[in-house]
């Protein structure tokens, strides 16, 4: 393993040990078939398409397969069929970084048969804050005709293979084949390096052009990855379009350099760019490969430029043309998991544009509090450029979601005066902190939506939402202080609110915009600073991965939405309340996720249980307390809706997961954890509401086919993990024999009903004791005013 390996911890990805797979195919002596990634679920394309397919290993398509032929290159990876130019850009670019490659593509893998090879491959992809071992067997597609590879493969060395395993790798990670249709560079950027994206329009905006170009020259000096793409039209009608100079609308390209080069006493700015088709599709403008202004440089010069004349996607154009000809350019910055040296930065002493245009965004909810990162990041990030310089910068990871009736406002209209529903969205204080008050703070924050490639769509344009981060300055010092320790820390609080005359507006990340990650980038005053990410749609679920790296010395903290009952009706504080989430926001539930989802032992839910039918009591408490019954029977309809809707979700990803109770050893892997918590809980509530209120629950549940036969299929698999503690077993149970999904017991009584109409009786004779009272009271009042004013108490002389 390469030394950028060792300080890292690799998740097996679905729970597959490489080390351990590859050591039972070596004992066998058989060859690894990935029985969790078969060509079903890898290859979910047009059925025409599949026909012409079959799945061969490289060795039944040639005699001399090879992961590496040489050195890994720029020139090797080559796009399929499949549509995702935007993942064979960034593998082409990590082939210029050794340290990164060698993190991502292990090197000591081989189809030599006397060396190990077992048909077993694994490549190493960042997600969301971890870092994942995907494992693969060498299984891949090619026409039936042809033999010719249907998926990425190197044109040049037609028997080398890491480029098609990385991809297969790639789509296992998100799903399959399809998911990888449509994207963007960045987003494979930072899976390869974990890297914080940077997105700027090539436009009128961008008033120093030479400054910018020294920019991206230091930039590519210090490993960032970059692309570049034409914009089609809105209608999409000129998408992959080749245009009469050779660049193609709607593609991504891979820069591999900049530089300056002195030509006929004129100082030109050059970049590099490579086509990932990697054939004669090129620039065809001035300094194309073929172009005669070539033969006025010496050798020495086209050798410092790597040019050669070959239909290969690769080509050199000057900043000026590149400028105008294309829209979008994307960079990708390495965090701390990328490198964990500092960098010695030479840079020029003038002022080099600030990253002020770029779309960006942010988000919250705290997965560890702890996770905080000495790290240096290349000062391409940073406005005051100066010589030979370096920063070093803390940073932060938090998960987060926003959560349907929740934590889900939506945008603020502008016009709204704040009276809508905006404040709901998840809130982060940041404190920022710095010797000298004139010092001005810098700030990256990084959010990321997660999960969205995994959906099936049939419009890459609707995999993400809409999402935009607003930033005021908090102006009032009733919250809370934070005491700013030696180091960077981070910390829950339990409840905090600010209103409108407490904050001063500072910015926001630009439009909204549907993008997995958009970041920001700002220099800020010492003091108090409050972030609030969210959808352009209210109501919309979605988990994200918020990262905030800080200059100096700072402190944070999540603000939870605590919501007051003025402002909810009681139908959404039932919702906030009840309705189990991977994550709540709730600092209760939240440490108790986080230690129920790190254990391995099943006896922690029992634990988590015996404190859950305590949160159910209390909102059956707040329902029983309703004024109508129409109200509780609304109330109720509207908690069994969404409870039904996550037992449905949590069913099909368990099953997927080939989770099965008293077969199945307990999940190791977080999201099948996760799924099986929550739908352990929602059964588990379920049952207490059957129970509590079995005449509302009737009404809508006897006549629901799709609910009956649910409900049958989660009480089963709940009873059949055997998780529960005593208590939660008998409530499953009395459930279950008052939804006749059991025979009754002879003995069968529900005791939430009988506790329910004694209760009743109570508060009927406090009703007739009220009534007693205020007759009294009145009597008393009438005679007072027989008495008539100041009489009363007095003698009266006869």
């Amino acid at each position: 393993m390469s030394n950028s390996n060792k300080q890292i911890n690799f998740i097996p990805f679905l729970d597959q040990n490489y080390e351990d797979i590859q050591r039972e195919c070596l004992e066998k002596q058989c060859l690894f078939i990935d029985t969790k990634f078969c060509p079903q679920q890898t290859f979910i394309i047009d059925n025409e398409i599949k026909k012409n397919i079959i799945w061969q290993r490289p060795y039944d398509v040639t005699n001399t397969p090879k992961f590496f032929v040489k050195t890994p290159h720029r020139r090797d990876p080559s796009q399929g069929e499949l549509s995702d130019c935007w993942f064979i850009v960034a593998i082409a670019n990590i082939t210029l970084h050794q340290q990164i490659f060698e993190r991502v593509v292990p090197l000591n893998q081989t189809f030599d048969k006397q060396n190990g090879y077992t048909g077993l491959f694994h490549f190493h992809f960042w997600q969301y804050g971890s870092w994942y071992d995907v494992v693969i067997d060498d299984y891949l597609p090619f026409y039936k005709k042809t033999i010719q590879p249907w998926c990425s493969w190197n044109r040049q060395e037609l028997n080398e293979f890491w480029v098609a395993l990385i991809e297969k790798a790639y789509a296992k990670l998100n799903g399959g084949y399809r998911n990888l249709i449509g994207g963007t560079p960045i987003e494979a950027f930072t899976d390869l390096t974990a890297g914080v994206e940077q997105r700027f329009k090539l436009n009128e905006t961008i008033k120093e052009r030479k400054h910018f170009f020294n920019f991206l020259i230091d930039s590519l000096k210090h490993s960032c990855l970059m692309a570049c793409s034409i914009n089609p039209k809105s209608d999409g009608s000129d998408f992959e379009e080749i245009k009469p100079n050779g660049l193609v609308v709607g593609h991504s390209y891979s820069i591999t350099a900049a530089q300056y080069l002195q030509y006929k006493k004129k100082l030109l700015g050059m970049i590099r760019l490579r086509n990932p088709w990697a054939n004669e599709i090129e620039w065809a403008g001035a300094w194309h490969d073929g172009d005669i202004r070539w033969n006025d440089l010496d050798l020495d010069e086209k050798r410092r430029m790597s040019w050669q004349d070959s239909e290969d996607g690769e080509f050199w154009m000057t900043f000026q043309d590149f400028f105008a000809e294309f829209d979008i350019l994307e960079i990708c910055h390495l965090s701390p998991d990328t490198f964990k040296e500092e960098f010695h930065l030479n840079t020029n002493s003038s002022q080099v544009s600030s990253p002020i245009n770029n779309e960006i965004i942010t988000s919250s909810i705290i997965k560890n509090h702890q996770t905080s990162i000495r790290m240096s990041i290349p000062t391409c990030l940073i406005t005051d450029y100066s010589p030979i310089q370096y920063k070093t910068w803390s940073c932060l990871l938090f998960e987060g979601q926003w959560i349907k009736n929740f934590s889900s406002g939506g945008r603020c209209i502008t016009t709204c005066e704040h009276g809508c529903n905006f404040w709901k969205n998840p809130q982060y204080e940041i404190e920022t902190n710095a010797q000298n008050e004139t010092i001005k703070c810098a700030i990256i924050i990084s959010l990321m939506q997660k999960y969205s490639r995994l959906k099936t769509i049939d419009n890459p344009i609707d995999r993400y939402d809409y999402i935009q981060a607003r930033i005021y300055k908090i102006k009032t010092n009733n919250s809370t202080s934070i005491s700013l320790p030696s180091q960077s820390h981070a910390h829950y609080i339990n409840i905090k609110t600010y209103g409108n005359d407490d904050l001063e507006y500072i910015g926001y990340t630009g439009s909204y915009i549907n993008r997995r990650e958009v970041t920001l980038y700002l220099r800020v005053p010492p003091g108090k600073y409050l972030v609030i990410p969210s959808t352009y749609e209210p109501n919309r679920d979605g988990h994200f991965l918020l990262r905030i790296f800080l200059e100096t010395n700072y402190s944070i903290k999540q603000l939870p939405t605590i919501l007051s009952s003025s402002s909810l009706n009681l139908n959404e504080q039932l919702t906030r309340l009840t309705i189990s989430t991977p994550i709540n926001s709730s600092l209760k539930s939240i440490l108790m996720k986080n230690i129920f989802l790190n254990c391995l032992c099943p006896y922690d839910y029992q634990a988590m249980f015996k404190t859950k039918r305590k949160e159910h009591h209390y909102i059956i408490q707040t329902l029983g307390q309703m004024q109508t019954d129409v109200k509780r029977y609304k109330a109720v309809q509207m908690l069994l809706d969404q409870i039904f809707q996550v037992l449905n979700s949590s069913r099909i990803a368990l099953t997927s997961a080939g989770f099965v109770p008293s077969i199945s050893s307990f999940p190791t892997e977080e999201t099948v954890r996760e799924q099986l918590s929550l739908l352990l809980e929602n059964v588990l509530f379920l049952g207490d509401l059957a129970l509590f209120f079995p005449d509302v629950f009737h009404r809508f549940y006897d006549q629901d086919q799709q609910r009956r036969i649910l409900t049958s299929w989660s009480y089963s698999f709940a009873a059949e993990t055997e998780f529960y503690d005593e208590k939660s077993l008998e409530i499953l149970s009395l459930m279950a024999q008052e939804l006749n999904l059991i025979e009754k017991s002879p003995s069968f009584h529900n005791p939430y009903v009988f506790k329910q109409k004694d209760q009743q009786k109570k508060q009927f004779v406090s009703v007739e004791n009220q009534q007693e009272q205020v007759q009294k009271k009145k009597s008393k009042e009438k005679i007072k005013k027989k008495r008539g004013p100041g009489l009363s108490g007095s003698r009266t002389e006869l």
